[in-house]
């Protein structure tokens, strides 16, 4: 009886959702991807993501809250539109189950330009993809201006991200923020005011980063950090790749091609290798589907995507080997950012060239005295090579730095443990975990792996176990990775140590240490956090980190053992051995 009170209005629109209701059919499109396989064309031909399966996992992902760290020319854009054109579509049936009948999908630029450009240009192209598209976004030209639009049942609203007046008119369902690092942070705020009052409350942010624990990259580091891993069919392990540790030219590693000059790159053999068994991969092997894994799972409320730069076909290697060798600083800058999609440089606390020259001024002449050295410790950051850090414990009670460097093998490592008499070690268990097994079972009471773990997994606690005993009976140690890089930087900072002009001036060592920079973030739940991140190599950074927790684990017999220092390990000492 109440129905019969109905004004026609709402008899009419009530007899309207029950008819699209029956009009939807079992095979109606109910993810992004079926969606855009349906009905967008590109360059005439049927959607497909054979040229971008990396991308595969965000078609599909039901998130309601995503953020994307993308490379320029990855297929990312792209993904914004069908996502949008989509939920304009069939947001509503498919979000609120027929509940409303459209949704407001608010897209938001940084520039005036790139708004006019999807516009007239995109939205223009997507007419003509199609006839379902046709018919969607067919209108009124007058009542669909540049910066607003009828689409079927529902609403796009076009605005700015370069100043908040552009974004006070218009409720949204949907946001979509748009190279995220370059819009003003106020507009940011208040264009998520516009979702106040949905219940359907989905958003997107996508950028190229810009700098270390800013923009984007804060919201990745608050997000579950998905990763992207491929399998590799030589030895099995689920790998991802470094750009500068993984790329090598003529079968040479970074550190060597680095100052080669261009030309020689161009007609140089480039190649991807295998992080875990130095097998080269190619082009076939690097394009393969993989999968996503998330570094921190236990965040719920923000996925966040990084997207891979290797594992596309328009992916170049040789060309982001000739622009890592560039001069020009805005190519290096470029390189990190929309080649690599990596946060590149930043504002942040970080150990200077300035700290590192400081840390020899005691030292006569810049270099080592001869003396007994006691309490000898080493830090070993494993990768393609064998980055190391030699520390000892002078007779007048100041510890010095004695070598750093790398090598090419476990029987370098070997020979390091003999030359400078080391009394214990800690190895990097990552990626080798069979030699670092190996390499402390040949020294025994000499040495323990190590490993970084979660962030929540270590609070207040630098290392665990903290018993020496325990330690090398173990064989293992895990690593507060930002109370143990706190401490290394303070270490440097208040010149604890004295180091060999020769060390602190090379050229690896002063890149390697001055790379990590600290950051503040905040957690999910809303508490500030400390972090650091690298934008170069940091191999020798690490390798103090251990050094660092060597030093606080050895064992109490053995704090005033001392020796005079071997013929090798003093010569060793006169010139850094690399």
């Amino acid at each position: 009886m109440a129905t019969a009170t109905l004004s026609p209005d709402l008899w009419r629109l009530r007899s309207y959702r029950l008819r699209k209701r029956r009009e939807r059919r079992p095979d109606d499109p109910t993810s992004v991807l079926l969606w855009a396989e349906r009905h967008r064309r590109i360059d005439s031909q049927p959607f497909t993501l054979a040229r971008f399966e990396p991308l595969r996992a965000l078609y599909e992902d039901q998130h309601p809250h995503i953020i994307v760290i993308k490379p320029a020319q990855r297929g990312v854009s792209e993904w914004a539109i069908n996502y949008t054109t989509f939920a304009l579509d069939r947001g509503a049936d498919i979000w609120t189950d027929g509940a409303k009948d459209g949704l407001n999908v608010g897209y938001v630029f940084p520039t005036r330009e790139a708004l006019g450009d999807f516009s007239k240009e995109r939205i223009s192209g997507l007419m003509q993809e199609s006839t379902h598209l046709a018919g969607l976004f067919s209108g009124d030209d007058d009542f669909n201006a540049i910066t607003f639009k009828q689409v079927g049942r529902s609403y796009l609203y076009l605005r700015g991200g370069w100043s908040e007046s552009a974004l006070l008119s218009f409720a949204a369902d949907v946001l979509v923020l748009d190279e995220f690092d370059r819009m003003d942070a106020k507009a940011v705020a208040l264009a998520r005011r516009r979702m106040n009052a949905s219940v359907v409350r989905r958003e997107l942010d996508i950028s190229t980063p810009t700098i270390p624990g800013r923009g984007i990259h804060a919201q990745y580091l608050q997000s579950d950090r998905q990763v992207y891993e491929q399998d590799c069919v030589q030895c099995g392990a689920w790998v991802s790749f470094d750009f500068f540790r993984d790329v090598r030219v003529d079968g040479r590693l970074y550190d060597d091609w680095r100052r080669w000059p261009a030309e020689l790159i161009r007609a140089s053999d480039v190649t991807l290798h295998c992080p875990s068994c130095l097998t080269a991969w190619d082009d076939a092997e690097r394009c393969k589907p993989g999968r996503w894994r998330a570094d921190a799972p236990e965040v719920k409320g923000l996925r966040g995507y990084w997207i891979p730069w290797w594992p596309f076909p328009v992916c170049a290697l040789t060309l982001l080997a000739v622009t890592a060798v560039s001069q020009d600083p805005s190519e290096i800058e470029e390189l990190y950012r929309s080649d690599l999609g990596l946060p590149y440089e930043s504002g942040g606390s970080r150990i200077t060239r300035e700290m590192l020259a400081n840390l020899s001024h005691e030292l006569d002449g810049g270099l080592l005295p001869e003396m007994a050295w006691r309490n000898t410790t080493m830090g070993v950051d494993v990768g393609s090579r064998f980055h190391y850090r030699v520390s000892s414990l002078g007779t007048d009670g100041h510890r010095y730095v004695r070598a750093m460097g790398s090598v090419a093998s476990w029987d370098d490592v070997d020979a390091l443990m003999t030359t400078y008499r080391v009394r214990l070690c800690v190895v990097d268990s990552m990626p080798e975990m069979h030699g670092a097994a190996g390499f402390v079972a040949r020294h025994k009471g000499k040495a323990m792996t190590a490993n970084y773990p979660t962030s929540n997994a270590l609070k207040g606690v630098m290392y665990t176990p903290a018993e020496p005993s325990k330690a090398l009976t173990d064989g293992r140690v895990q690593i507060n990775r930002t109370m143990a890089m706190d401490a290394v930087s303070a270490a440097v900072a208040t010149a604890a140590e004295r180091w060999p002009a020769a060390i602190h001036n090379d050229l690896e060592v002063i890149e390697h240490m001055t790379a990590p920079v600290r950051v503040t973030t905040l957690d999910a739940t809303g508490q500030l956090r400390a972090d650091w991140v690298h934008t170069k190599p940091d191999h020798l950074f690490h390798c103090h980190v251990y050094d660092l927790v060597a030093q606080r684990l050895i064992p109490a017999d053995a704090a005033s053992a001392a020796s005079p220092p071997s013929r090798d390990s003093y010569h060793a000492d006169r010139r850094r051995v690399l």
